[in-house]
């Protein structure tokens, strides 16, 4: 059954000014540099990017690394068009795909890490789960989920700022992320080792990145 989803502006005819949005109002490619840079320290043959909206961040990797097989996933149709349009000019060679919210269009363990960014927000707690153990599915055993979102800061400003995004994309898509609720998300769908790397200030809030690892003996199928 396909699900509903929150466009990358929340409106769909806002989605052609998504990129300019964000350089002009996040530190987008500063977090997601660092969130590429980060993965790509490991020994990485597969990527992909969970939620790649535009392909800003698959873009990155591939330009970073171009030996390495990157394929991008959304639900979003609006977005996959421009996507495949910034590849197409710049000869990227990454596979966009769309899907429709449920399981992932790949096998247990296609790849050796996985990327997303500013995806979890838009998610209701139960998509959230369902997300994570389909990342969980398709990583390779000993792979890792490298993820960038909002979270709960220590900062009453920030956590103030974070309550615009709250009331765009909603109460309940943010909830989890307002109460610092992802490591404990990312153990529940069956990660290890949950670390948190870099906090980064914005004008809509706290931003973390995370990396969840399956352990060795822990890949494929929770």
């Amino acid at each position: 059954m396909e699900r509903s989803f929150v466009p990358a502006l929340r409106v769909p005819f806002l989605t052609p000014f998504f990129d300019p949005f964000m350089r002009a109002f996040m530190p987008e490619h500063r977090i997601k540099r660092d969130l590429a840079e980060w993965a790509l320290a490991s020994d990485i043959k597969k990527l992909l990017d969970f939620g790649c909206g535009t392909g800003t961040l698959a873009l990155i990797v591939k330009q970073s690394r171009p030996d390495i097989e990157v394929s991008g996933l959304d639900v979003d149709p609006a977005v996959l068009e421009i996507a495949k349009s910034k590849a197409a000019k710049r000869a990227a060679g990454i596979d966009f795909q769309g899907y429709d919210g449920g399981g992932f269009p790949y096998a247990d363990g296609s790849y050796d890490a996985i990327l997303s960014s500013f995806v979890f927000h838009h998610l209701l707690d139960d998509e959230k789960i369902a997300a994570l153990r389909e990342i969980r599915r398709v990583l390779r055993r000993g792979g890792s989920l490298y993820l960038a979102d909002f979270d709960r800061s220590s900062n009453i400003l920030l956590r103030l700022a974070f309550e615009l995004p709250r009331t765009l994309d909603g109460r309940d898509r943010t909830r989890a992320n307002a109460l610092g609720l992802i490591p404990s998300m990312l153990h529940d769908a069956g990660f290890g080792e949950v670390r948190r790397h870099g906090r980064y200030a914005t004008l809509f809030g706290e931003v973390s990145l995370f990396e969840a690892r399956i352990h060795a003996e822990g890949g494929g199928r929770p």
